[in-house]
């Protein structure tokens, strides 16, 4: 017999005198906890229920693409998870490796000089007629700053934002603003003030249909897998998209590189853009893969529970009168 098959028996046995009186006055208490022994850990032992699919997996089974999980603890490249190898570049001294919720670990920014430029992400705006970024960050800054952003100074090319503390996307207030442009000039944007600078991570997804009946069909945004409601400043209907002219900025708006602006102070853990529209389930289900997965107790563990109470009741009567034989 395996040392766990004899393990077993014992648990059995154990579980067996536990639940008999009679057994407990011939059993030897040495032999019985070693039983006790066994079967805890048996019960430990047992596989429990598999979890629910990781975070990664769901991004990367949505084919962003590109995928930055930012979860290096040294160096200066950040990775794209990606088949695409669209590799970022950390610029300033980001500190890497801090805590993240996305099953690996985050950057922290200081809002004055880190950020993260991408300069290979250029042929991306042409896929901006549907798309969508999906970040995680915490932050509790009443700073104006970029999640991320490729934002031209000239109002005729391709760009696009997601901000904190900002109203439009490109001026500083109260809400999570979101801004999309074409090389007509042609945008949109909108922002909500549900207040999610408050130092927890947040799970925030924005989306663009250029095919949306209204505003509020063409860009959409959620937060931790629920859809929020927009304040729109822009109306329009972007539809004209090239290639982005600036590279793409992670906590800074990067308009001239390598310099970046619009610093953002906080800690970013994952980032990802896809060429397409994220649907409502998509999201919700990637917002549930971040939820901690509770680990269910095996089937019999209430009867090992149970029968420790009844050692330490048989044990209170053993010495409130002693058994004879």
């Amino acid at each position: 017999m395996s040392a766990f098959g004899m393990l077993g028996a014992r648990a059995l046995a154990a579980s067996r005198d536990l639940l008999n009186l009679r057994a407990y006055k011939s059993k030897s208490v040495p032999g019985l906890v070693q039983g006790i022994g066994a079967l805890a850990v048996v019960m430990i032992s047992a596989p429990a229920i598999s979890a629910p699919l990781s975070y990664a997996n769901a991004v990367l089974a949505d084919n962003p693409f590109a995928y930055y999980r930012l979860g290096e603890g040294s160096g200066t490249t950040a990775s794209d998870a990606t088949a695409g190898a669209r590799d970022g570049t950390y610029v300033g001294s980001p500190n890497l490796g801090v805590p993240g919720d996305g099953g690996d670990t985050a950057v922290e920014f200081d809002g004055t000089n880190d950020f993260m430029q991408v300069p290979d992400l250029d042929v991306f705006g042409t896929l901006m007629g549907s798309f969508s970024i999906e970040a995680i960050f915490k932050t509790t800054t009443t700073q104006f700053g970029s999640i991320t952003s490729s934002f031209s100074s000239s109002i005729g090319n391709t760009g696009f934002a997601m901000r904190v503390n900002a109203n439009t996307g490109a001026t500083g207030g109260t809400g999570t603003a979101f801004f999309v442009r074409d090389n007509n000039g042609t945008a949109i944007s909108g922002n909500f003030t549900n207040d999610i600078y408050d130092g927890l991570f947040h799970h925030v997804v924005m989306t663009y249909d250029q095919s949306g009946a209204t505003a509020a069909d063409r860009l959409k945004a959620y937060v931790d897998g629920v859809l929020q409601p927009l304040n729109y400043f822009f109306t329009g209907a972007p539809s004209n998209f090239l290639t982005l002219d600036q590279a793409v900025g992670i906590a800074a708006t990067q308009a001239t590189p390598p310099t970046g602006q619009d610093f953002f102070d906080g800690t970013i853990d994952e980032i990802a853009y896809y060429g397409g529209v994220l649907s409502a389930n998509q999201v919700a289900a990637h917002a549930a893969a971040l939820a901690p997965s509770p680990v269910p107790l095996p089937a019999a563990f209430p009867l090992l529970g149970g029968g420790i109470a009844l050692m330490g009741l048989l044990g209170w009567r053993r010495k409130r009168k002693p058994a004879t034989a």
